[in-house]
C-alpha cells in the first residue's frame, strides 16, 4: 500500500502532557480520507461492529457485522 497512512495517533505511550486528561494520548484521528477499506474507522457497541471509510472520491462506504451473524 503506497501513500500516508490516514490514522494518526495523538501523542503516545500514555504520558501526560500537562493538565489535559492521561487517556488523551491514546485518541485516535484521522486526519484525510482513506484509499480503501484497510483504512477504516472501527465503531460499534459489542453486539454491532461497523467499518467506516471515505474514499478520495467523496463516497462513504461502510461494512456492518453482529456478534451472532
Amino acid at each position: 500500500m503506497g501513500g500516508r497512512s490516514p490514522l494518526v495517533s495523538a501523542s503516545g505511550g500514555g504520558q501526560s502532557t500537562g493538565a489535559g486528561d492521561p487517556l488523551d494520548a491514546y485518541n485516535v484521528v484521522w486526519t484525510a480520507p482513506s484509499q480503501d477499506g484497510s483504512g477504516s474507522m472501527p465503531l460499534g457497541n459489542g453486539e454491532v461492529g461497523v467499518n467506516l471509510w471515505v474514499e478520495p472520491d467523496g463516497d462513504l462506504l461502510f461494512y456492518i457485522a453482529r456478534t451472532d451473524a
